[in-house]
């Protein structure tokens, strides 16, 4: 009797997308000032859609071995038009896509347990990100043409030309002085992983609960980097002042110094103050982003408190 066996790269592309959907979810859910969640929405969206959109994708990350990173982009954002119609993850997808490539690659080629150590994630990510081709800059493209991403930064210039040249990280350049999500492609995802991933790890080595180390992550990323999404509405200036108060939250010592919650309740009452035109949505996509690689490399393992 012939036993059939599973396909290893299919198990390994499950668990990536498993780790895409939890990462999604997750960000969703934490209660993180300025952004939607289960107790606040946007007039245009609301928390049920960021739920819709982080399971459109899966389907995508369950094959993600046997897509090229634009190929994937594209098929993600298509997905979460059928089921949404707005813009909710196209940041988020534009991230997950290539860190979920490096993610299989490393599973299938360094690591026989269920994560990859950061060290070879990193050396994958970096194979990833030397690979993209000019197909991969016409598919991202046509991923952006049908986000209905209004407003957006992210290789903007290219999105209005027919034949844009270059691969994709060539691309990314152009915008990455005013873009996170593209500078991510130009510097090895370095504010990711060198900026978000330690202060997530730290909170969760201090015992946090996860939504308070999630909270704590998006508000410390804020206070480091003027929000892309809050600069392209608002102007740099409000996007520095941003900035300056997620700086004074942390400083306060949130969640454990006795100000800081009163900070925190005053930044996330300001963000919210013009409609969703400071919504800090650059930010909340790297932390998404931060929360996959801690799922790749087990600094998140369940059960944990939430």
């Amino acid at each position: 009797m012939e036993v059939t066996r599973k396909n290893p790269e299919g198990d390994y592309d499950y668990r990536v997308a498993r780790w895409v959907e939890l990462a999604a979810l997750l960000e969703a859910t934490a209660r993180k000032p300025g952004n939607v969640h289960p107790l606040r929405s946007f007039a245009d969206c609301s928390y049920v859609d960021f739920v819709l959109s982080a399971q459109a994708i899966v389907p995508v990350f369950q094959k993600i071995s046997h897509l090229q990173v634009g190929e994937a982009v594209y098929q993600a954002i298509d997905r979460t038009q059928q089921s949404v119609r707005i813009n909710t993850n196209l940041g988020m997808v534009l991230l997950f896509v290539p860190l979920g490539c490096a993610a299989a690659q490393g599973l299938h080629f360094y690591d026989t347990a269920d994560a990859v150590c950061l060290v070879n994630f990193r050396s994958c990510l970096n194979s990833v990100l030397k690979s993209l081709t000019y197909k991969d800059t016409r598919d991202v493209i046509r991923g952006i043409r049908i986000s209905n991403a209004g407003g957006l930064g992210t290789v903007a210039e290219y999105d209005i030309q027919d034949n844009p040249q270059g691969d994709l990280v060539t691309i990314m350049a152009v915008a990455q002085q005013k873009d996170l999500v593209a500078r991510q492609y130009c510097n090895g995802f370095a504010d990711v992983l060198e900026v978000c991933l330690p202060e997530l790890d730290s909170s969760i080595q201090k015992g946090l609960p996860l939504e308070e180390a999630i909270i704590r992550t998006h508000v410390y990323t804020m206070s480091q980097f003027p929000d892309s999404l809050i600069v392209r509405k608002r102007g740099e200036r409000e996007g520095i002042e941003a900035m300056q108060r997620a700086a004074e939250v942390i400083d306060a010592d949130w969640p454990e110094g006795s100000q800081s919650h009163a900070k925190l309740d005053q930044l996330d009452s300001w963000l919210r103050a013009v409609g969703n035109q400071r919504n800090p949505g650059t930010t909340a996509d790297l932390v998404a982003a931060s929360l996959f690689v801690a799922f790749c490399c087990q600094i998140i393992t369940f059960p944990y408190k939430w």
